[in-house]
Protein backbone atom coordinates (compact mmCIF):
# COMPACT_ATOMS: atom_id res chain seq x y z
CA UNK A 1 0.00 0.00 0.00
CA UNK A 2 1.16 3.49 -0.84
CA UNK A 3 1.81 6.17 1.61
CA UNK A 4 -1.61 8.42 1.81
CA UNK A 5 -1.63 10.40 5.05
CA UNK A 6 -5.49 10.40 4.97
CA UNK A 7 -5.17 6.59 5.28
CA UNK A 8 -2.64 6.35 7.60
CA UNK A 9 -3.94 9.30 9.94
CA UNK A 10 -7.62 9.19 9.49
CA UNK A 11 -9.41 7.53 13.09
CA UNK A 12 -11.61 5.82 10.55
CA UNK A 13 -8.87 4.25 8.58
CA UNK A 14 -5.55 4.06 10.46
CA UNK A 15 -6.22 0.25 11.11
CA UNK A 16 -6.35 -0.90 7.64
CA UNK A 17 -2.39 0.17 6.61
CA UNK A 18 0.55 -2.03 8.20
CA UNK A 19 1.32 -0.99 11.68
CA UNK A 20 3.59 -1.91 14.91
CA UNK A 21 3.72 -1.21 18.43
CA UNK A 22 6.21 -2.50 20.42
CA UNK A 23 7.02 -1.60 24.88
CA UNK A 24 10.47 -2.45 25.79
CA UNK A 25 13.01 -2.03 29.12
CA UNK A 26 16.57 -1.44 28.85
CA UNK A 27 17.61 -3.97 31.74
CA UNK A 28 21.44 -3.13 30.85
CA UNK A 29 22.70 0.09 29.38
CA UNK A 30 23.51 -1.55 26.11
CA UNK A 31 20.56 -4.58 26.27
CA UNK A 32 16.75 -4.04 25.90
CA UNK A 33 14.12 -6.35 26.01
CA UNK A 34 10.90 -5.64 24.17
CA UNK A 35 7.17 -7.30 23.21
CA UNK A 36 5.36 -6.27 20.22
CA UNK A 37 3.33 -6.68 17.55
CA UNK A 38 4.20 -6.49 13.51
CA UNK A 39 0.99 -6.26 11.67
CA UNK A 40 2.36 -7.66 8.40
CA UNK A 41 -0.08 -8.41 5.06
CA UNK A 42 0.39 -11.31 2.78
CA UNK A 43 -1.58 -11.72 -0.43
CA UNK A 44 -1.20 -14.60 -2.81
CA UNK A 45 -0.76 -13.31 -6.19
CA UNK A 46 -3.37 -14.31 -9.15
CA UNK A 47 -2.78 -15.75 -12.32
CA UNK A 48 0.46 -17.29 -11.41
CA UNK A 49 1.61 -20.84 -12.48
CA UNK A 50 1.85 -23.21 -9.64
CA UNK A 51 2.58 -26.93 -8.83
CA UNK A 52 -0.29 -28.32 -7.15
CA UNK A 53 0.35 -31.39 -5.39
CA UNK A 54 -3.42 -32.96 -3.87
CA UNK A 55 -6.50 -34.12 -4.42
CA UNK A 56 -9.78 -31.35 -5.12
CA UNK A 57 -13.34 -32.13 -5.62
CA UNK A 58 -15.05 -31.73 -8.70
CA UNK A 59 -16.60 -28.59 -8.18
CA UNK A 60 -14.21 -25.77 -9.86
CA UNK A 61 -13.81 -25.79 -13.71
CA UNK A 62 -11.04 -25.63 -16.05
CA UNK A 63 -8.11 -27.50 -15.42
CA UNK A 64 -8.42 -26.99 -11.54
CA UNK A 65 -11.75 -28.99 -11.45
CA UNK A 66 -10.50 -32.10 -11.20
CA UNK A 67 -7.37 -31.73 -9.56
CA UNK A 68 -5.48 -35.66 -8.97
CA UNK A 69 -2.05 -35.87 -7.49
CA UNK A 70 0.81 -33.65 -8.85
CA UNK A 71 0.18 -30.93 -11.77
CA UNK A 72 0.57 -27.08 -13.02
CA UNK A 73 -2.50 -25.14 -12.01
CA UNK A 74 -2.68 -21.42 -12.84
CA UNK A 75 -4.55 -19.49 -9.63
CA UNK A 76 -8.01 -17.38 -10.42
CA UNK A 77 -9.91 -16.03 -8.37
CA UNK A 78 -12.82 -18.81 -9.20
CA UNK A 79 -10.02 -21.23 -8.05
CA UNK A 80 -8.38 -20.08 -4.88
CA UNK A 81 -8.06 -16.81 -2.90
CA UNK A 82 -5.89 -16.56 0.03
CA UNK A 83 -4.75 -13.82 1.82
CA UNK A 84 -3.57 -12.86 5.42
CA UNK A 85 -4.73 -8.82 4.73
CA UNK A 86 -6.50 -8.25 8.17
CA UNK A 87 -3.23 -9.33 9.29
CA UNK A 88 -0.47 -11.23 9.46
CA UNK A 89 0.26 -10.71 12.75
CA UNK A 90 4.06 -11.31 14.58
CA UNK A 91 3.54 -10.87 18.02
CA UNK A 92 7.46 -11.30 19.29
CA UNK A 93 9.96 -10.90 22.27
CA UNK A 94 12.65 -8.73 21.08
CA UNK A 95 16.05 -8.64 22.38
CA UNK A 96 18.55 -6.03 20.96
CA UNK A 97 22.21 -4.94 21.52
CA UNK A 98 23.16 -0.80 21.59
CA UNK A 99 26.25 0.79 20.40
CA UNK A 100 26.38 4.50 21.07
CA UNK A 101 27.84 6.41 17.87
CA UNK A 102 27.11 10.09 18.48
CA UNK A 103 25.78 11.74 21.63
CA UNK A 104 26.03 15.81 21.87
CA UNK A 105 28.10 17.10 24.84
CA UNK A 106 24.46 17.25 26.86
CA UNK A 107 23.19 13.77 26.36
CA UNK A 108 20.00 15.50 25.13
CA UNK A 109 20.43 13.81 21.38
CA UNK A 110 22.51 10.66 20.90
CA UNK A 111 22.59 8.10 18.03
CA UNK A 112 22.88 4.45 18.61
CA UNK A 113 23.26 1.30 16.04
CA UNK A 114 21.58 -1.61 16.91
CA UNK A 115 20.98 -4.98 16.28
CA UNK A 116 19.36 -8.54 17.63
CA UNK A 117 17.02 -11.09 17.58
CA UNK A 118 13.03 -12.45 17.45
CA UNK A 119 10.82 -15.18 18.22
CA UNK A 120 7.24 -15.16 18.58
CA UNK A 121 3.47 -16.39 17.46
CA UNK A 122 1.79 -15.81 14.64
CA UNK A 123 -1.74 -14.85 14.81
CA UNK A 124 -3.65 -13.95 11.65
CA UNK A 125 -6.96 -13.46 10.42
CA UNK A 126 -7.16 -15.25 6.75
CA UNK A 127 -9.28 -14.64 4.13
CA UNK A 128 -9.76 -17.66 1.74
CA UNK A 129 -11.67 -18.28 -1.13
CA UNK A 130 -11.57 -21.94 -2.50
CA UNK A 131 -13.71 -22.48 -5.29
CA UNK A 132 -15.66 -20.09 -4.17
CA UNK A 133 -16.16 -21.29 -0.70
CA UNK A 134 -14.25 -19.51 2.36
CA UNK A 135 -14.64 -17.11 4.71
CA UNK A 136 -12.67 -14.25 6.73
CA UNK A 137 -11.46 -16.42 9.10
CA UNK A 138 -11.44 -15.43 12.81
CA UNK A 139 -8.06 -14.44 14.51
CA UNK A 140 -6.05 -18.09 15.43
CA UNK A 141 -2.78 -19.04 16.44
CA UNK A 142 -1.46 -20.65 13.27
CA UNK A 143 2.20 -20.67 14.07
CA UNK A 144 5.10 -19.24 14.44
CA UNK A 145 7.97 -16.95 13.08
CA UNK A 146 11.74 -16.08 14.13
CA UNK A 147 14.38 -13.60 12.67
CA UNK A 148 16.98 -10.60 13.31
CA UNK A 149 16.83 -6.71 13.24
CA UNK A 150 19.14 -4.12 12.97
CA UNK A 151 18.93 -0.02 12.63
CA UNK A 152 19.70 3.27 14.26
CA UNK A 153 18.07 4.71 17.00
CA UNK A 154 18.08 8.67 17.11
CA UNK A 155 16.70 9.94 20.71
CA UNK A 156 15.94 13.32 20.91
CA UNK A 157 15.91 15.76 24.49
CA UNK A 158 16.25 12.79 26.39
CA UNK A 159 12.68 11.34 26.05
CA UNK A 160 11.61 11.42 22.16
CA UNK A 161 13.50 9.01 19.61
CA UNK A 162 12.80 8.60 16.15
CA UNK A 163 14.08 4.57 14.97
CA UNK A 164 14.87 3.31 11.70
CA UNK A 165 14.64 -0.63 11.81
CA UNK A 166 15.35 -3.97 9.06
CA UNK A 167 13.38 -6.94 10.23
CA UNK A 168 14.03 -10.06 8.58
CA UNK A 169 12.74 -13.43 9.61
CA UNK A 170 11.20 -17.07 8.62
CA UNK A 171 7.82 -18.02 9.29
CA UNK A 172 6.35 -20.80 9.67
CA UNK A 173 2.25 -21.22 9.58
CA UNK A 174 1.22 -25.19 10.90
CA UNK A 175 -2.53 -24.33 11.14
CA UNK A 176 -4.12 -22.21 8.82
CA UNK A 177 -7.66 -21.87 8.82
CA UNK A 178 -9.41 -21.87 5.52
CA UNK A 179 -13.03 -22.44 4.53
CA UNK A 180 -14.86 -22.60 7.63
CA UNK A 181 -15.00 -26.13 8.28
CA UNK A 182 -12.76 -26.99 10.94
CA UNK A 183 -11.66 -30.30 9.00
CA UNK A 184 -10.02 -27.63 6.05
CA UNK A 185 -6.42 -25.94 7.03
CA UNK A 186 -3.41 -25.46 5.26
CA UNK A 187 -0.58 -24.54 5.73
CA UNK A 188 2.70 -22.77 4.10
CA UNK A 189 6.40 -21.23 5.36
CA UNK A 190 8.29 -18.32 4.10
CA UNK A 191 10.84 -15.72 4.61
CA UNK A 192 9.91 -12.12 5.04
CA UNK A 193 11.30 -8.64 5.12
CA UNK A 194 10.33 -5.53 6.87
CA UNK A 195 11.51 -2.24 7.32
CA UNK A 196 9.95 0.43 8.98
CA UNK A 197 10.27 3.94 11.03
CA UNK A 198 8.86 4.18 14.21
CA UNK A 199 8.30 7.60 16.38
CA UNK A 200 8.19 6.85 20.10
CA UNK A 201 9.13 7.73 23.74
CA UNK A 202 11.56 6.55 26.43
CA UNK A 203 11.95 7.43 30.15
CA UNK A 204 13.11 5.96 33.75
CA UNK A 205 11.08 4.27 35.63
CA UNK A 206 13.61 4.76 38.34
CA UNK A 207 17.16 6.57 39.34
Amino acid sequence: MGFDAKTYFSPSTIWIPQYNYRIGHFFRDRWSLSLGMDHMKYVVDQYQDVRADGYARETGTGETGGLNGTQQVTITPDFLQYEHTDGLNLISFDADHYDRLWHSSTDRFALDAFMGAHAGMVVPRTDVRLYGEGMNNRFHIAGWGAGAQAGLHLTLFKVLFLRTTLRGGYIDLLDVLTTGDDTDRASQHFWYTQWNVTIGAQFRLHK
